[in-house]
């Protein structure tokens, strides 16, 4: 007969419980560890976490790594409320524990931090930023991290935001923390704290910290303070990239005339490619001030010398006009038609299915016959688009000489005639012809049901707008993906990324996922158009793979050229080249340029912790354009 009893051994820091057991023979053996006992009797799971808290650090540790994919979301929440319903430090603190030590990928973390917020109990907030707000070792750091991720998303009580306001003015604190307990008061409304951030703004020496503040200042509570911020943003003379979105995003809330300039200048000014493309994107706050136009034709008209930055701010500005439903703004388009960069036209195509198909219909029959094969794609999905009768016609007209050069602007074309026409003719011209003299007028098929059908949509992957009606993602998988970037890994948020991505692609798009470690894995079934149960497959399959060592580019981008149908890659790495047959970079952009010359991939690359050498000139060198994703802008995932 067993008999269980626990021991209760002092050591430092806290108190462990060791259960044991005596058999009859009056021998003491160690009881079950939780992983143990969650194996035998998995539906006891949630009394199994709560007993857990009483467990040695390592048992605890081992209970998450081995057993945390069997421990559900609904059990979780369950076990988070009995915990902090015992008011006990420990309790609390191992809920925090749980939340840094579960898997990678675990549905509780892919939920993010504002569904993270809700599990927790207003009395247990309080409680776990006093134990940990004197914290220095690495363990409790990054616990209090974690807390503080999810705080934003709560509703502050009067204690919880004196504490949080504690920890932003500590001396000697860690700037990361004191940036993420600004951060945490957000939704803080009350006056105090807005005007406590201003005031601190105009002090404070370091940059991410003066980032996390500007998102507290209401500019609309006293126009004064944003003026006294705008000059103190002015003075700093190599401002945080975080503080400088932070600031341009401020300036648009403000809709004054300080806040047009302040846009105006980060579009001109700014260091980063990033930041001047915010500010662009944001001058859409003032689509109705009277100098609107004027100021969006003066960015427009920058002399600017980097390929890449001029792109994307081009685009952007067609994005926003775009989008202002201005009735000038289609004047301002026609140049970019006629723009000597590719991308620009590719990018002035597809924007202009936001104006009327009578307008448009001219612009794109004029650009069927341009020189670039993804400007001719994008106006024949922009025809398409249209939904007009005389785009049959227009695609008719050129079927013969897009049949002689072949490839994917062909294949579409006479895909958007069967969409259009509701007829499944084949490839052949002659056919299609023979078809048109038949009909005494022409007339368009309503579109089937369906998630898209018929129309490339515009997404964005890591900020890169898609514009292909083919896109291949190659993605870095090594074990360096498992970083924390904030709340999430690189690898959660490549995984959230692509799902967000492939999710607003229209059922007729074809897409291939190909994973990268050291040796180079792509989908099994692709490439697949992109319905639903594909997406979901391709999103398994990436999810199942284990993790590699190594970053082996040379093979990765071998892949990408070997497929014959898309047109344009998106490639995302965190690292250098590491392995493979090429991993200088210079030599491994000078070859993938020219075995590319044929191909003619537009490559988009996206760096994580990067500074953009090797990805940057792999994008600028084959058409396509480079973004970054930083730390500050993972944080709040």
């Amino acid at each position: 007969m067993h008999i269980a009893r626990a021991i209760i051994c002092g050591l430092p820091g806290f108190v462990a419980v060791i259960a044991c057991a005596q058999d009859s023979d009056g021998r003491q053996t160690p009881a079950a560890s939780p992983l143990e006992r969650l194996r035998r009797d998995p539906a006891s799971a949630e009394a199994i976490i709560v007993e857990a808290r009483k467990a040695p650090r390592a048992e605890r540790r081992q209970l998450l790594a081995q057993g945390g994919s069997s421990l559900t979301v609904p059990v979780l929440g369950a076990a988070f409320a009995r915990l902090q319903g015992l008011k006990e430090p420990a309790a609390d603190r191992w809920c925090l524990e749980i939340l840094h030590g579960l898997p990678t990928g675990h549905d509780l973390r892919m939920r993010g931090p504002a569904f993270v917020a809700q599990l927790w109990r207003d009395p247990a907030l309080p409680r776990l930023v006093e134990q940990l707000g004197t914290a220095t070792a690495r363990d409790e750091t990054e616990m209090l991290a974690a807390l503080l991720a999810t705080l934003g998303y709560r509703k502050k009580t009067p204690e919880l935001s004196a504490q949080l306001w504690r920890l932003v003015t500590r001396a000697r604190g860690s700037s990361w923390l004191r940036a993420l307990a600004v951060r945490a008061l957000a939704g803080d409304t009350s006056r105090d704290s807005e005007r406590k951030a201003a005031q601190l703004y105009l002090t404070e020496k370091d940059g991410n910290v003066r980032a996390a503040l500007l998102a507290l200042v209401d500019p609309a509570v006293d126009p004064r303070q944003f003026a006294a911020v705008a000059k103190r943003h002015e003075s700093i003379v190599k401002p945080a990239v975080a503080e400088t979105r932070a600031f341009l995003r401020l300036a648009a809330a403000a809709k004054s005339d300080d806040g047009l300039a302040g846009l105006r200048n980060g579009a001109i000014y700014a260091r980063g490619i990033a930041e001047r493309t915010l500010a662009v994107e944001l001058l859409v706050a003032y689509v109705q001030h009277s100098r609107f136009l004027d100021v969006v034709k003066e960015v427009r008209d920058l002399q600017v010398n980097e390929p890449d930055v001029r792109a994307a701010m081009q685009t952007a500005l067609l994005q926003l006009l775009a989008a202002s439903k201005e009735p000038r703004a289609l004047e301002l388009f026609v140049p970019a038609l006629h723009d000597a960069d590719p991308a620009v036209r590719v990018a002035a195509i597809y924007e202009l299915r936001n104006f009327s198909g009578d307008q448009t219909l001219p612009l794109y029959q004029r650009l069927m016959r341009d020189k670039a094969p993804r400007v001719i794609l994008g106006s024949i999905w922009g025809l398409e688009a249209t939904r007009r009768a005389e785009a049959i016609d227009v695609i008719l007209d050129e079927l013969e000489p897009l049949s002689r050069i072949g490839g994917a602007a062909y294949r579409d074309a006479v895909r958007a005639l069967t969409l259009l026409t509701g007829e499944d003719l084949g490839p052949d011209p002659a056919i299609w012809q023979v078809w048109r003299r038949k009909q005494a007028t022409l007339t368009v098929k309503p579109r089937t049901a369906g998630r898209r059908v018929g129309r490339t949509v515009v997404k964005s992957f890591f900020d890169h707008r898609i514009y292909s009606h083919r896109p291949l993602f190659v993605v870095d998988v090594s074990t360096s993906m498992d970083t924390a970037a904030g709340f999430l890994t690189r690898r959660e948020i490549l995984y959230r990324e692509l799902d967000g991505a492939l999710g607003a692609l229209d059922e007729t798009a074809r897409f291939q996922v190909i994973a990268f470690d050291g040796q180079v894995h792509p989908w099994p079934e692709g490439p697949q158009e992109a319905a639903e149960e594909s997406i979901a497959r391709a999103s398994r399959f990436l999810r199942g793979l284990s993790r590699g060592g190594g970053t082996n580019y040379h093979a990765a981008l071998q892949a990408a050229l070997a497929t014959d149908e898309f047109d344009t890659l998106y490639f995302l790495s965190d690292g250098q080249p590491s392995s493979g047959e090429i991993t200088d970079p210079a030599a491994l952009t000078k070859w993938f340029r020219r075995a590319n010359l044929e191909r003619g991939l537009v490559v988009h690359t996206v760096g994580i912790a990067d500074d953009g050498g090797l990805l940057r000139t792999l994008a600028v060198e084959n058409g396509g354009l480079y973004r970054p994703m930083r730390r500050e802008e993972a944080a709040n995932e």
